[in-house]
């Protein structure tokens, strides 16, 4: 058996998640040393995020999400809720743990009410954040050039209630995979690589993870006639 560490509890606890865990050390002095676990590939917390998010992607409940997007969402809530921690009431992987679970919790919510609210709604209608709290509307999410009222070729070919349906659906992804729907709706993928200072690969790879995540929804219409709502270049 290895002689204690002076300095350093050896009380183990148990997260149902991550299994046992090792001893927590964590203190104000130490936080980043901590929370490097969340990247570092050799961390328990680590893989564990990982898996945890392969089997979100895997399971179809949270469309719009792959894998790297659910894990880098699971960790950033855990550093946004850093300072919340205390060593004295858990140790930091069943702080994780709970975080973890939580987070998961809400991405799946999200995209099930997002699925579910297939009506016309005002534009104005608030979209709920992961707390409850009233954040971005349905209207914050379209793009300056879409229009948002009378009869038009999308809502004449389409039906007028797929935009509110659109609106939501973009409202369901993730910040990055939303930044890019936009960017490409208003412009090309040369337009949205150079705005948004991504590789046109990396543009290509979450369309295609987007739209399967919109067909999943009903919403294959709308990429039907996407190109039609694209904004005009300039000097073309």
């Amino acid at each position: 058996m290895r002689a204690a560490i002076p300095g350093l509890p050896m009380k183990f606890r148990r997260s149902r998640v991550f299994g046992p865990s090792s001893p927590s050390t964590w203190t104000k002095a130490n936080t980043m040393e901590h929370l490097n676990a969340l990247i570092d590939p050799a961390s328990r917390i680590n893989r564990n995020i990982n898996i945890r998010a392969a089997r979100l992607a895997l399971s179809g409940a949270a469309p719009g999400l792959d894998a790297e997007d659910i894990a880098q969402e699971l960790r950033e809530e855990v550093l946004r809720r850093a300072e919340q921690f205390d060593p004295e009431r858990a140790c930091f992987d069943t702080f994780v743990d709970r975080i973890v679970k939580n987070r998961i919790a809400d991405l799946a919510r999200q995209s099930q009410a997002a699925k579910a609210s297939r009506k016309t709604q005002s534009f104005e209608t608030p979209i709920l954040g992961k707390n409850g709290e009233e954040g971005l509307t349905l209207a914050d999410t379209l793009s300056e050039t879409s229009p948002t009222h009378g009869v038009d070729d999308f809502a004449a070919h389409h039906g007028a209630g797929l935009k509110s349906d659109v609106a939501t659906f973009l409202a369901s992804l993730c910040p990055s995979s939303r930044s890019i729907a936009i960017a490409v709706s208003q412009g090309s993928v040369a337009d949205a690589a150079r705005i948004l200072d991504l590789h046109r690969s990396t543009i290509y790879e979450r369309l295609s993870v987007i739209r399967k995540a919109a067909i999943a929804m009903g919403l294959d219409g709308y990429f039907e006639a996407a190109p039609r709502q694209f904004a005009p270049r300039v000097g073309k």
